[in-house]
């Protein structure tokens, strides 16, 4: 008889156990208050040279310049270049000048063009052609 009570003892309390299981609550975890750091990663930007050179005749200074794309990937370059032409080391003249508004420069490969100037006084200029954030520069005397 005691051997039986506690055998019913035994599975009702199993039972109340498990029933307790069954409609326990599940809380969601605590919300940190350590703020979450990242560690920055190394962000290798495209490179590209620019290379200007000038051919100074007796009318006319014709300046070449040439962007290479130096990078392994594709260099997209969106908006023309600018040129700023310094005399005497002053602002002298400056413009656009004639590169697309959209190439896509392949690894290696170069973009070339030029820009002509007539009738310039004499004196000492720098002239400095930016594209890209890359700037091409040359100096040259007029006489």
């Amino acid at each position: 008889m005691i051997l039986m009570r506690y055998a019913i003892l035994t599975v009702i309390g199993t039972s109340l156990i498990l029933v307790g299981c069954s409609k326990s609550e599940v809380t969601p975890p605590e919300k940190s208050t350590t703020p979450v750091v990242s560690t920055p990663k190394e962000v290798s930007l495209p490179v590209m040279q620019g290379i200007a050179t000038v051919d100074n005749g007796v009318k006319e200074t014709k300046v070449t310049y040439t962007f290479t794309n130096q990078s392994k990937k594709t260099i997209t370059v969106i908006g023309g270049a600018k040129y700023t032409l310094l005399k005497d080391h002053t602002v002298f003249e400056q413009g656009a000048v004639a590169i697309k508004d959209y190439l896509d420069l392949e690894p290696g490969h170069s973009y070339t063009d030029s820009k002509t100037f007539t009738n310039l006084p004499q004196g000492d200029y720098l002239i400095e052609v930016t594209w890209n954030k890359t700037k091409a520069t040359a100096t040259f005397k007029r006489s």
